[in-house]
Parts: structure tokens; sequence; C-alpha cells
């Protein structure tokens, strides 16, 4: 009965928020514009930074965080490479305030707040974006609109295409026991298709490390890094003959992993392992509903997860930690036009559940969201300006510990539709956004923190997008300067290994900075070059106490200079490319001395490639050496990363 009311309380809550919405909708429409509900989805954010799927075919990457290092603003955190946890923040906000959103669809975990990256497969990638507004893509899971920053991935197998048949297969084999194999296949016939796709991969992942642990220098061989994972998936798509589309898609993820802990603080060898698995099933309809645009969505996600420390000192003589956590969001968005103006609005509610061996209650959260969002086109400005309520109520099962939040999100922003003198294109940002902790911060063994507070990022931004050509050469340069403040900020810090960290709040964080791209591209009869960089100066300074050691202080892992470079020649499908990346000096914690420093790092990448299309079909050879220079380098004090190493890829793709 408890939650039976609870749950009519956040459902009438949700209605009183769309009266005025539903009065607004009834404005009068005149001279509606005729836009194919896709056409209208498809339109790309303005600020998003992307890479199509040539750019991802030549980097290389070894899943979608290797990948993200080299965008603007990411500082990516990797816990040993390979199949290592990988993570990002942007502008110095942890990834938690960043949502990955999968063919439309919101990767969702409650337990640990964020994916992890390693796990997010780039091999049937079509194209990939990031940006930390909206822009015209509108008709996004609500949760979109309160993350701080999006990831847009688009996938092979989940979109609509004329060819009867298409396959795509890709095999790799590098250093370390790498073995990567992917293959798909769609079949697309009147206005559907159905496509299925399976992947596996593996590594050993003994590579050999120095590292230099101050006055020592420590050298060994990884034994305890070794992955095998396995992913796959079905998806179906259909429209109508009112336009209207529905898609479908299921997927499930396993792997099992040794935790390659710090190098320094205990055995290297040690048999700590990480298994997970997990299933999604989505479901999304978009249609027209008179005078909107409307989408429906429902998505659930099922994890399981075991950590095993065999030489756990306890009475067992070991650890053996399980996880069962459950997810179900659905929601509903629209859009109304009419005349210069448009808006959108739209509910989503997620419930989640968790349970473990480690403590004895269940934990729940219900977690309700609704958005509303004006534009008005000007004939020189566009402004957009958004309202977001969210409710989060977290409880265990006997409600004996009980957390209810509400949280107000508004938002601007500005953008010139024309060019100004100098600036060109410019935008001005403002946005609130507020996360929960996730469960893991919560609730997990040896680390979970009930006091945790919820963290509130407050955002601001003013860039512009500069585009010319001067003799046949093509340029673009985009620049950004952000300053952002952090309320109650969230920090998790790494102990002795990848399950036992220490998680805090920090109090208040400032962060202040830019980040700058500069991309130019030149053809020269069938060669085409192209070169691109990207700088990001950040400072993420702790101010939560006056009196303490670390005012102003740099807060943990957070580089202040970022540096990414890439260089490509092309000759008919055939060429090299190189990339370089330079992460500046870190501090293990928050205290900035010399004890607590981790050294700044470069990496340079290259690569051969060669493509031959006959008829339908395209094949592409490519070898890449990655960590050309051999650097001794770590993300993180002692999860050391891997030297020099190699991957020959063949992909085959028929059209």
């Amino acid at each position: 009965m408890i939650f039976g009311g609870f749950f009519m309380f956040r459902i009438l809550v949700i209605l009183i928020c769309f009266v005025p919405v539903a009065a607004l909708s009834q404005v009068k429409e005149q001279n509606l514009e005729e836009v194919n509900v896709m056409d209208l989805l498809r339109v790309l954010p303005k600020t998003a930074c992307k890479m199509d799927r040539e750019e991802i075919l030549r980097r290389q990457p070894e899943d979608l965080g290797d990948l993200l290092k080299s965008f603007p603003g990411i500082t990516l955190k990797n816990y040993g490479g390979l199949g290592g946890l990988k993570t990002i923040s942007a502008r110095g906000i942890n990834g938690t305030h960043t949502g990955i959103i999968l063919d439309g669809f919101l990767m969702q975990n409650v337990q640990t707040g964020q994916i992890d990256l390693g796990n997010v497969q780039v091999e049937n990638s079509t194209e990939v974006k990031f940006s930390y507004s909206i822009g015209e893509q509108k008709l996004q899971p609500v949760s979109a609109y309160f993350n701080a920053s999006n990831l847009w991935i688009e996938t092979f197998e989940n979109q609509f295409s004329e060819d009867t048949l298409q396959l795509r297969f890709t095999s790799k084999y590098g250093s370390y026991g790498q073995l990567d194999n992917y293959l798909s296949a769609k079949w697309n016939r009147k206005r559907s298709y159905v496509s299925l796709f399976g992947r596996y991969r593996r590594a050993n992942g003994d590579f050999p490390f120095t590292v230099q642990n101050f006055n020592e220098t420590v050298s060994g061989k990884r034994f305890n890094n070794d992955l095998q994972e396995a992913f796959a998936g079905l998806s179906f798509g259909k429209v109508f003959k009112n336009d209207s589309r529905l898609k479908f898609n299921i997927g499930y993820n396993s792997s099992d992993k040794g935790l390659p802990g710090a190098v320094i603080l205990y055995n290297p060898v040690s048999a700590q392992r990480l298994t997970n698995s997990n299933a999604a099933v989505n479901l999304d309809y978009r249609f027209r509903l008179k005078k909107h645009f409307a989408r429906a969505y429902l998505g659930s996600r099922y994890d399981e997860l075991s950590y095993v420390d065999s030489s756990y000192l306890n009475s067992q003589g070991y650890l053996n930690s399980l996880y069962y956590n459950t997810s179900v969001l659905g929601g509903v968005i629209l859009r109304h036009s009419w005349k210069n103006k448009s808006l959108v609005y739209g509910v989503e509610e997620q419930f989640a559940y968790l349970k473990s061996n480690s403590f004895e209650d269940q934990v729940y959260r219900y977690h309700s969201k609704a958005i509303v969002e004006l534009s008005i086109h000007r004939s020189f400005w566009l402004i957009e300006l958004a309202s977001g309520v969210q409710h989060v109520y977290n409880s265990d099962k006997n409600q004996q510990q009980i957390t209810e939040k509400w949280s107000y999100n508004p938002s601007f922003s500005l953008y010139s539709k024309k060019p100004l003198p100098i600036l060109q294109l410019i935008r001005f940002n403002l946005k609130r956004t507020m996360r929960m902790p996730a469960f893991n911060e919560l609730y997990y063994s040896q680390v979970g923190n009930l006091s945790l507070k919820p963290e509130i990022a407050n955002q601001s931004n003013f860039g512009s997008d500069i585009n010319f050509n001067i003799h046949k050469n093509n340029f673009k340069i985009s620049y950004n300067i952000f300053g952002n403040y952090i309320e109650n900020k969230i920090v998790a810090i790494p102990t002795k290994n990848l399950f036992v960290w220490s998680i805090q709040n920090v109090g208040k964080v400032w962060i202040y900075g830019l980040d700058f791209l500069a991309e130019h591209e030149r053809k020269l009869g069938d060669f085409t070059f192209k070169t691109s960089g990207n700088y990001t100066f950040q400072r993420v300074l702790d101010y939560s106490e006056r009196n303490s050691g670390t005012f102003k202080n740099q807060v943990a892992y957070m580089p202040v200079h970022l540096l990414n470079a890439a260089f490509s020649c092309d000759y008919k499908g055939s060429g090299f490319y190189v990339s370089g990346n330079y992460t500046s000096l870190r501090y293990a914690l928050n205290e900035n001395v010399a004890w607590n420093e981790v050294p700044g790092f470069y990496t340079l990448d290259a690569s051969l490639y060669t493509r031959k299309n006959w008829k339908d079909h395209s094949f592409r050879l490519s070898f890449t050496v990655k960590n050309l220079t051999g650097t001794v380098y770590e993300y993180i004090r002692n999860y050391v990363m891997p030297g020099r190493n190699y991957l020959i890829s063949l992909s085959y793709a028929l059209h």
C-alpha cells in the first residue's frame, strides 16, 4: 500500500506539471511545415563533435573509451588498458552526468551510475557524436535533457536501408593475445528490416611493464589482465503507411576479466576476477499525433555482477560479492510547432532494484522526470528555454533508509542563425543538472557511503564555429569558453584494487577553461589530406573549505592540459593515419604536492590501410601500431598501461 500510494502521488505530480503544457499545445497552428519524423530527428545537435564510420576505422579503437579520448574536453580514466575499466569526465564534470544514447535508446545502469566504456563496442558504429546540448535532436529520451552532456551512437543494425541484404564482418588480431571477431547481417524489405549481430573478444593482457615508483624502478609482467567477452543482438524496424516507425531490439553482453590492480600496492598476480552479464530490451514508436511529432519508448535492463577475491583474508578464505540490478525506463515526448516557435514536452519514469549478498535489504529507486522546452526562431537568433523537474525516491525493502529529493533543472540557450563579423556562428548556454549517487556509491561492499549528497552541476558556455575556404583548402575552427560550478562533487579514488575505492563528497568545485578545435582538408586530384587538432585547458579546483590543505587545489586526476592531433593521407581508398594524444601532469589525491604527482605523458599511434571495392563488396585491411614510441605511462597511479603493441584488422561489407 505504501508503494501504491506513492506511485499514484508521483503520477498526480506529473499530470499537474503538464496542465500548462496541454494548454499551450492548443495554440492554433499555422503553416505547419511538412517534415518527415525521421528527418526531424536526424538533424545534428549544435556544438556536437562527431566521428563518422571512416574516421572510426582509421583510428581502430579498442572500444568506445579509447575513441573518446580524442574528443575535445574529454578526460579519460583508463585502469590498465585492454579490457580495463574506462570512464570519462567532460570539462571536469564526472561521466555520471553524461548520457549514452545508443540508436535513440538510453543505456542505463543505476547500480554504477555510468556505463563502463570498455564494454561498449564500436565495430558496428556508423557515427559517434558528443554534445553539451540537445540542439535540434528534440525527440530524445527525456533523461537526455537532464544530462550535463550526451553521447549519441548510431549503429549499422538499427538503421533503415534500401538494400535487400547487408553483411558486415570484422576480424582483428593483435599483441597480448588480442582476438576480436564481429559479424552482423541485416535484411531489408518493404520499409522494414531485421538484423542480428554477434561479437567475441578475448585478450591475455600479459604485457610487460616498467614503472617508476619515486626512486625505485619496478618491472614485471601482467598476469591478471585477461579478458573474455561476448555480445549479441537482434533488431527489428518497421515503417507504416502513415510514416510512423517502430523499432525493437534485444541486446546481451557477458564478460569475464581479471582485475589489473595497482602494481605497486599489492601482488600483481592477485587472483581477483570480475564477471558481468547484462541483457537489455528496448521498444520505440515514433508517430505523428495530429499536429504533434511524438515518441513513446520503453526499455528494460538486467545486470548480474560478481566480484571474486580468492586471497581475501576472512573466515571463508575468499570473498565473493554478488549484485543483481534491474531497471525499467519508459517515457513519452512530443513536439508541437507553430509559426516560428516549437514546444517540446515529455515525462519519463524509471524504476530500479538492487539486491546483493553483501547486505540484507533490497534497495529500490523511483525516478520521475518532466521537461518542457520552448524554442523561438527569429530571423537572426534561436532562443531555447527549458524547465525540468525530477523527483527521486530511494528506499530499502523495509523502509528503514529513505532518501527523497526534488530538483528543478532549468536551461537557457542562444544561437546565432547567421554569421556575425569575426565570431561567425555563436552559441551561449546555461544549464543546471542534478544526479543522485549511484547504488554502488551508496551500498557497494567496502565502498558504500550512505551519507553522500546529490551532485549538482551548474554549467555555462560561450562558443563559436568558423568555417571558410582558401584556395580549395577547407578550414573549420571551433572554440568554447566554459565555467562550471559543482556542488557536492562525488569523487571515487581507487585504493589497492578496482573493487575497493574511496567514495566521498568533495564539496564545492569551480571549473573554468576552454577547448579549441581546428580541422583542415585539402584535395589534390585523387589525394585527400586531412589534419585536425584540439586543445583543452581546464582548472578543476576544490573550493570546499578555505582552511583546508586542498583549498584551490586541482581535483584528483584532472589534468590541466589535454592535446590531440591527427593527420591522414588517402589515395583512392588507401593511405596512412597518424594520431597523437598528450595528457599533462595530474595528482592522485586532492593535495597538490609532489608526493601525489602522476607524470604527464604522450602517446602516438600510426596505421596503414587499403580499401578495395568490387561490385557490392568492400574489403578493408589495416595494420596499426599503438603507442609507437613505447611510452611508459599511466592514467591512474600504478595502473600501468601497455607499451608498443600491434593490431591487424580485416573488414568486409556487402552493401
